[in-house]
């Protein structure tokens, strides 16, 4: 059980990442009415998958998850729980696939700008548009 580091702030900091990320696309590419069909798509799933993980935990884990739960928030992080660990192991394959993650998220922008352009010029077809 994984009890340190982001796990230490949220039970669910990945999750919370996620719905940070689909805001921010959402807002990168003005469009209000996929970003609120997103996240009304994404939080009933998230919650139902978070409450399958939580039960699978309590069996897997018992009293120990159960105190762990009892002083970490679900979803909210709590920053004054924030514990490291003394020393921690890097894997290099998994900075490489973060790096890769982290390069197509940073081209967001990019690629909304692209569309953008795309439409001005008339490739794309523009399929909503709120003055």
């Amino acid at each position: 059980l994984i009890t340190q580091g982001p796990y230490s702030l949220c039970r669910n900091p990945l999750y919370i990442g996620t719905f940070l990320l689909v805001i921010g696309a959402g807002l990168c590419f003005e469009n209000l009415i996929m970003l609120a069909f997103s996240l009304a798509v994404m939080a009933p799933a998230h919650l139902a998958v978070v409450l399958m993980e939580e039960k699978h935990l309590d069996n897997l884990f018992g009293e120990e998850y159960r105190r762990y739960r009892l002083s970490v928030p679900r979803f909210w992080p709590r920053f004054r729980n924030y514990k490291s660990p003394e020393t921690i192991t890097i894997y290099t394959r998994a900075i490489r696939r973060i790096a890769i993650d982290t390069a197509f998220v940073l081209l967001i922008p990019e690629i909304e700008d692209w569309l953008e352009v795309l439409h001005d010029v008339g490739v794309l077809p523009v399929l909503w548009y709120f003055p």
